[in-house]
Formats: structure tokens, sequence, C-alpha cells
């Protein structure tokens, strides 16, 4: 069809050769169909009058060159026309973009009075920003560095470098490096920030959230005695046992234990076994707290039991600290406030996922006494008591003994770029709102599932998309006679422009899209890239 339509507008087969020898596959049907991404073409299409150069290692062309135009203005009015309609015809057959984004694109194939060179073809497709490490190239940093630039369809993950940051956060990081400033006087304005936020008391930036329970299990066993803080790890005679719930434990928890406490495992989680209905019970938590009881560690989760305000009501009893991982929480941002609104001394939040923060960084908040023994463990302290001036809304000197030793929490430091970028990104994840977040990623969401709709023996399910408390996703269940969705996974993680997706489910061959770190410039390639590897897989 395509073929024969370019044929009637004067297109020759080989320019319409070498446009789709630019465009991958969208699907392997015949001929007679489109062969190629609308949105990829429209970009090419742009360029048709364009020459090809260069070519990279295995002769597919790479470039598009810059030339002045040639030829007269009614030879480009006719090319404007052709391109106008053959993505006319490309978007009524092949429903891929929005009615707005092909009338943006025609617009702007109405006003195309020059030719440009096209970036390579990956990076086009990833720039989030004009701002390149080499000035006039179209390198990015990864290039220079010779590492692949990935989709992360999976979620914010810290091995796949979290998420995308927004502009105004990457700007302050910037503007933050351009100056010095006192780090303890940077930490009180952010715990005057984060305890505005949250309800707390008090408020920290550390490396991460995993840094936080780190400093927050610290904090319990020291408080503010600098002599016990200078022994840690080694917590002989001190405080140092923490009850955990027995289903809550994880990997994140060696964190806690780094600190020298040994972890009081609570409870028989048969409901997770099968045997039964039953988890930790509030008597048992009381019936495990003991003199050398440091702290109670409580993973926040939607299936957490027992309720966190058992936990606390047990606790207070018995002046034992509460610290809560809240570190994947969000959505909702009413969680923010939560955790201490149900009597938690310590929660933590990375700043890196949903908030949108620096991959490295964390939020700490809660009690101003246990928050200041956390900072006198992370802050740098090389400097003299006559001399030392902490700011008194983070540091009270006065009920100090003396200036503590670099503490055990000094190797989760955290940068004046970091705290001004967590704390830009917070200020911006407040002011989006749930309800706007949850219709911009249920929109990505709808898109992928829209490109991947038509594919025979597959299922797509939607998640999260009617609650906007939730982070809405896609369900892929794989139902052809060769699925296979950990050989799928591998094949999407393969190849210049490796997809990421979510494999927990791949035992029962099926692959989860999470939208937190998506674009929508990733959308197209991200459908085209499932439904390649499902047809390949398929044969």
């Amino acid at each position: 069809m395509v073929s024969n339509w370019c044929w009637k507008k004067g297109i020759s087969a080989s320019r319409l050769n070498k446009i789709l020898a630019l465009a991958p596959p969208y699907h392997h049907q015949n001929l007679k169909q489109p062969a190629f991404l609308v949105t990829n073409i429209f970009d090419h299409i742009e360029m048709m009058p364009v020459r090809l150069s260069q070519k990279n290692a295995s002769g597919t062309p790479q470039y598009l060159q810059t030339r002045p135009m040639s030829g007269s203005a009614s030879r480009l009015r006719s090319r404007l026309a052709a391109a106008k309609g053959l993505m006319n015809e490309l978007c009524s057959t092949e429903a891929i973009i929005s009615t707005e984004a092909k009338s943006a694109k025609i617009n702007q194939i109405h006003t195309h009075r020059h030719f440009f060179k096209l970036q390579p073809i990956r990076q086009r497709r990833f720039a989030v920003s004009s701002t390149k490490s080499n000035p006039g190239t179209n390198m990015s940093i990864y290039d220079t560095l010779g590492v692949t630039i990935a989709i992360n369809a999976k979620g914010p993950a810290t091995r796949l470098s979290g998420g995308i940051m927004r502009s105004e956060v990457s700007a302050a990081m910037v503007e933050a490096s351009r100056h010095c400033v006192d780090i303890a006087e940077l930490q009180a304005a952010a715990s005057r920030i984060i305890a505005d936020i949250t309800g707390a008391e008090a408020g920290y930036v550390a490396s991460g959230a995993s840094a936080c329970l780190l400093l927050a299990t610290a904090a319990c066993i020291t408080g503010l005695d600098p002599s016990r803080m200078a022994r840690l790890p080694d917590t002989t005679g001190l405080k140092n046992e923490v009850i955990m719930i027995r289903s809550q434990r994880n990997f994140y928890d060696h964190a806690v234990r780094a600190a020298g406490v040994t972890i009081i495992e609570v409870g028989l989680p048969d409901r997770y076994s099968g045997a039964g209905v039953r988890d930790a019970e509030d008597w048992e938590i009381e019936a495990a707290i003991t003199e050398r009881t440091a702290a109670i560690f409580y993973v926040a989760d939607s299936q957490a039991r027992p309720p966190l305000t058992d936990i606390t009501r047990v606790a207070k009893a018995h002046g034992i600290p509460v610290i809560v991982d809240a570190a994947a929480q969000l959505p909702p941002q009413s969680n923010l406030k939560r955790f201490i609104d149900e009597g938690a001394d310590l929660v933590a939040f990375s700043g890196g996922k949903v908030i949108g923060g620096p991959q490295a960084s964390g939020i700490l908040c809660g009690k101003r006494d246990l928050v200041m023994a956390a900072a006198l463990q992370h802050l740098d302290f090389d400097i003299f008591w006559d001399m030392w001036q902490p700011p008194a809304t983070l540091i009270d000197k006065s009920r100090m003994k003396g200036v503590p030793q670099h503490g055990i929490g000094r190797p989760c430091k955290a940068g004046k770029e970091e705290i001004v970028g967590v704390l830009t990104a917070l200020r911006l994840f407040i002011e989006e709102g749930d309800a706007a977040r949850h219709t911009r990623w249920k929109h990505l969401m709808d898109v992928i599932a829209d490109g991947l709709s038509g594919i025979n023996d597959i299922e797509i399910t939607r998640h999260g998309f009617a609650n906007t408390s939730d982070i809405p996703t896609l369900d892929i269940k794989l139902h052809y006679a060769s699925a296979n969705a950990g050989t799928l996974v591998n094949a999407l993680q393969s190849g210049p422009i490796p997809v990421h997706v979510d494999p927990m489910f791949r035992e029962q061959n099926r692959i989860g899209i999470n939208p937190v770190c998506l674009i929508e410039e990733h959308l197209p390639v991200v459908v085209h890239r499932i439904r390649d590897a499902i047809a390949t897989q398929r044969g």
C-alpha cells in the first residue's frame, strides 16, 4: 500500500527503501502494510530530500547530512505535500500517536524550509534536554564513557540508575554546585522543610533510604553520647537488639545490622507459607522486648501486619523507638505524614524513586533528638570545640560533652547538590499532586497498551488505574505456545536499545511495565521492542 502510494506521488522506490532502512520494523507482515513505526517515519520523512551520508560498521545508514536545500520551490512543495499525505495515511493505518501529535508534526512539515543533521537514531530517541557533554556534537556523556543508554520500564530500581530527574531538579543541583556553604547549615534548612512537609519534629538528608536506616539505627543505640558513637559498630554493653517481624525480613535490613545490632525475629508468617492466615501479633512484639532492645524496625507496605499503630502502642509503653522503612511507600503523598501520625519515631523515604530526586538521596524524618543523633554520626566534625558552631535548630551544642568523632554514618554523606536536588524534587512532587501524577502515568501506560493491541495470544491487564494512590502498571501475560517470559526479558535487555521490564512474575509467563521512569519519547521504542521480541520468539 505504501509503496504504491509513493509511486503515484513520484517518490522513488530507492528513496522509500532508504527511509525504511532508517526506521526499525514495527511488525512483520506483508509489504502491503507500513513496516515501520509511525513516529519514526515522521522524523525520517522530514529529511526525505536530504542525501544519506555515513554508515555504521554493519553498513546501515546512521546519519543524514546537513546541506542547503536545492531545487525549485515547486519541487519542495511537491515533496512536502507527499510527506503530508503519506503521514496521514500512516496515521490512519497504524494509530500509534494522538491526533494532536499528528497535527503538530504535519504543521512542522508545512513550515519546514531547511535540512539539518539527524542525530544518531539511538540518541535522538532518548534526548531529554539539549545539554551535551561535548557542545557542538551529538554525543551524550554516556557516549563518551562507552555506556549504553537504556529505557527503564521496570520502575526506579537502583540497579537501573533510578529514574529521570525533572529539569528543575538538575538545574537546582547545578546551581548548588557553583557555591560553597556550611553543610550543617544546609542540613538545618533541609530539616525545617522536611519537618514542615512530614509533620515530624525534624528531618535530614542522606545518600539514600538505606543510609537513613543505618543512621536511624545508630541514633537509637547511642542517643547523644559521643563516646557511644565512637564505638559503633562495637555494641558490647550497649542496647544492641532490634526487633523485626519475621515476614518483613529483606535484603535492605543489612543497613540496620551494619550499625552493630542483632535482629530479633518475631512471629510465624503462616499466611505467606500457605499453612494458615496468621502473622506476627502485637503480644509477640511485647514479649521480645528486653533491656537490650534498641528499637523496633517496621517495613511499611500495604500488606504489612500487624498494623503500625499496634506496634507503636506497644513500643511507647516500653519507651522503645520505632523505625519505619517507607522507602517505596509513595504514592500517595499523604504517606509523607501518615507514619509519623501513626506514632513512628523515625521514618526513611527514598529520594530517588517516586519523589524524583537524585538517585543517591534519602530523607529521614522523626523525633528531634533522634534526628540530631543521626546528624552527629553523619556530618564532618574535623573542627575544634571552640570553633564548632552548629545551627541550633539541627544540633544543640549545649547538650554535648564534646565534638563527636566521625561517626559510622560518615560514608553515607550527601553533598550540597544532593540535598538541594532532593528538596527541589520534594517541592515539585507536592505541587504536582497525586491526581495529576496518576493521570500522567496512566497516559503512558495507555499508549503502550494501545500500541500492543492486536497481538494474538497475549493478555494485557491494567492495574492501579482506578485509584490515584496507586502507580498504574501493565501486566502482559504470554499465552502462545513458545512463550517464555524469561527469554523475552533477556531479549528486550539486549541490542542497541535495551528495554528493561519487570520480570517478577516470569515463571507465570508475565512481564510488567511501570511508568515511573518513562517519558513520552520512550513509548514507541518500548512498543516496537516488545512487538519485535514477541514476533521473534514465536518464530
